[in-house]
């Protein structure tokens, strides 16, 4: 059966150019209110038999309870015990995209999540023995309900790429939360809160390192390695007179006439990217100019596509060096994704824009984007999405943690995978 589709809305409606939007409550006051109304009840309990052979065809089996079902919510979860992950059993779920664990065994307690989706309210877990020829004890199993921090629908996301690690993800949430998502799992490490007043729209690295953020008006500088307390502190580097900038990434290769170190951005009230000159003085990045660069709206108009599109919130680069930003059409319920080549100093528009989803699913709100080399992702409120390379076509890889929920009674079940018996020693009498 097909899952349930994004909500979708009207033209403009929730989106991010807040021109009409009232003030928010101050953050902890909404973040009570939220909790106290949205906050699901979970519970973990042990449904099978509590200790069951050292057998395949013999699961212990973990069922996941919440007391209501009619969002998506994900929970974190704890694998522990005597008995190694991925060595003495294996984990399979019953209803396929709702267990995410890890791929690679390790030692030690492995972290994983479990997805509910719309209208359910159980989700149940397979651990199953795996057969071995050494002689061990009885194993326990041990499944907890971990807590989980809090992380808004994302609003901006980032990748940070070394030549040493495998690339980092980065998402800002609504309320200027900044995290890395585990792409594995879902899970996402919250490293803090952004210390400014303004809403953060999108976030940027350069190879260096050096984070930046924008706001409706404003660039700054995230300064996330020096979290204190939780709180991320700002630099403000200047006004970079984009009107309501929302999509930002680092130039690269020279496009549009840019430097090391410029960023290119789009505003939500024009499709037209946008560079902003950056200059390195002092080991301090500071502000030069704003200049328009690319017509999006035109180019799409010119080549016979429709060009009635507001930019959503995110530009990033394919691994072929093409740029890339999401978009939504005028009375769409779902985004689009619009990509454009960059040959030289000018930006040229080849194919149609491509809707986010398939004939199943559609997506909106995909306020961010992250690409790697390999992987490349979008994401849509607390939803990751798989981004082809080529095609553009988006498809769910898994829902992220974020979403609140209160840990209930049970939170720990345990069970036992009962080991071999040990034949006792024989002592007999030594008779000369």
């Amino acid at each position: 059966m097909k899952r349930l589709r994004n909500a979708v809305s009207s033209f403009w409606q929730g989106r991010r150019h807040r021109l009409s939007r009232k003030p928010a409550p101050p953050l902890s006051l909404q973040h009570l209110e939220s909790r106290d109304l949205m906050a699901a009840e979970v519970s973990v309990t042990l449904t099978s038999q509590a200790s069951v052979p050292e057998l395949p065809t013999k699961p212990l089996i973990y069922s996941f309870e919440r007391a209501t079902n009619d969002d998506f919510l994900v929970i974190k979860f704890q694998l522990a015990g005597d008995a190694q992950f991925d060595v003495d059993y294996r984990v399979d779920e019953y209803d396929s995209g709702t267990i995410h664990l890890p791929d690679e065994a390790m030692a030690g307690p492995v972290v994983g999540t479990a997805t509910f989706f719309p209208g359910e309210s159980t989700v149940r877990m397979k651990v199953i023995p795996q057969r071995d020829s050494a002689i061990e004890r009885d194993e326990i199993v041990a499944v907890s309900i971990l807590e989980a921090t809090e992380f808004d629908a994302v609003h901006g996301a980032a990748t940070f790429i070394t030549d040493d690690s495998d690339p980092q993800h980065y998402l800002l949430d609504e309320a200027n939360r900044l995290g890395i998502v585990d792409i594995e799992t879902g899970v996402i490490d919250v490293l803090g809160t952004v210390d400014v007043s303004q809403t953060l729209n999108d976030i940027a690295f350069l190879e260096d390192g050096t984070l930046f953020g924008i706001s409706n008006n404003d660039l700054f500088e995230l300064q996330f390695t020096a979290v204190e307390n939780g709180v991320i502190p700002v630099r403000h580097i200047a006004a970079h007179h984009v009107d309501q900038g929302n999509a930002l990434v680092d130039a690269r290769h020279g496009d549009f006439g840019s430097e090391i170190g410029d960023l290119l951005v789009v505003g939500f009230n024009r499709l037209q990217v946008q560079r902003i000159d950056m200059n390195l003085i002092d080991e301090t990045w500071t502000y030069e100019a704003t200049t328009p660069v690319f017509d999006i709206a035109n180019a799409l108009a010119v080549k016979g596509y429709r060009s009635s599109y507001a930019s959503s919130g995110d530009l990033d680069y394919l691994s072929d060096g093409d740029l890339v930003l999401s978009a939504q059409g005028a009375g769409d319920p779902f985004d689009s994704l619009i990509r454009f080549e960059t040959p030289g100093d000018v930006g040229v528009i080849q194919t149609a824009p491509v809707a986010a989803g398939s004939q199943s699913e559609i997506f909106m709100d995909v306020y961010g984007l992250s690409f790697g080399d390999r992987d490349k992702f979008a994401f849509a409120a607390h939803t990751m999405l798989t981004v082809n390379q080529f095609s553009l076509k988006t498809v769910r890889e898994v829902e992220m943690l974020g979403r609140p929920y209160e840990l209930g009674a049970e939170i720990v079940a345990v069970g036992t995978i009962v080991g071999d018996p040990v034949t006792p020693p024989q002592v007999s009498l030594n008779v000369a």
